[in-house]
């Protein structure tokens, strides 16, 4: 079964009736650029994090930041032969200081041995926590179904 959204601010919300119990969100990097792709999660997630922050809530938000747009870009690099047209995202906001503004920590690791302290950091954070978590650039995410194919054409690697 796949998560939708609408799941995950859902249990955002009924983190606000119980404001002991941990909620993590995981946000691909190209759904939390709200000014040129508004993700389905992190457009909701930072309209909340106001009152989330105002009430110390354990609300603790990943971001997978790779710089790109990562479906777009995958296939134009998988079938487009590398043909890249409107998915560099480098010019995002950054994650940290977006966190701030809204009264929440912010976290960022660049490199893999920074990653401990970051998530150790973060979850242990009373309130409102986002981790900017820079990835590789050019990571492939499988199993991808070609533009126009059907399931049974899924590539797994």
């Amino acid at each position: 079964a796949t998560i939708s959204a609408q799941d995950i601010v859902e249990k955002l919300g009924e983190k606000d009736a119980r404001a002991t119990t941990l909620v993590v969100t995981i946000e691909p990097g190209q759904s939390s650029v709200p000014h040129r792709h508004p993700g389905p999660v992190f457009g909701y997630v930072l309209e909340g994090q106001y009152d989330w922050g105002l009430n110390d809530l354990p609300v603790k938000i990943l971001v997978m930041n790779n710089g790109y747009l990562g479906m777009v870009r995958q296939w134009q690099e998988m079938f487009y032969d590398r043909t890249y047209s409107e998915v560099d995202i480098s010019v995002a906001p950054d994650f940290v200081k977006l966190a701030e503004a809204y009264g929440a920590a912010g976290f960022r690791a660049k490199k893999p041995s920074e990653l401990h302290d970051v998530l150790n950091a973060a979850l242990n954070h009373k309130g409102v926590a986002v981790m900017d978590i820079v990835v590789s650039k050019e990571e492939n995410v499988f199993p991808i179904v070609p533009a126009g194919a059907n399931a049974r054409d899924m590539i797994v690697q």
